[in-house]
């Protein structure tokens, strides 16, 4: 799963979004999530069985729950094909910071 994730200036700030990612999971199913400041991008890898529970909607919500932007850009098919699946959700997030 991609996003794009706003509000972050710094390593310290994508550090927090991935510790705070990580633990909300920690039970399992999250394989790697990476996000960087340079291009305000995030991956995020789950299990095929987790995809139940750890989707979309959650991780934004958990990103926003820390005062930053999100938003879901596309899922990659786990076939190691590198292909992309054709769905594709454009749902911001934001803060109730500045509103």
């Amino acid at each position: 799963m991609n996003f794009r994730i706003g509000k972050v200036t710094c390593s310290g700030c994508t550090n927090n979004i991935e510790k705070n990612i990580k633990q909300a999971f920690a039970d399992g199913g999250l394989l790697d999530v990476t996000a960087t400041v340079l291009t305000n991008r995030m991956s995020v890898r789950v299990a095929q069985y987790a995809r139940g529970y750890i989707t979309p909607e959650a991780i934004e919500g958990i990103v926003v729950g820390i005062g930053k932007e999100c938003e879901f850009l596309d899922i990659k098919d786990i076939n190691h094909s590198g292909s992309q699946n054709k769905r594709s959700f454009k749902k911001i997030l934001k803060s109730d910071e500045g509103m």
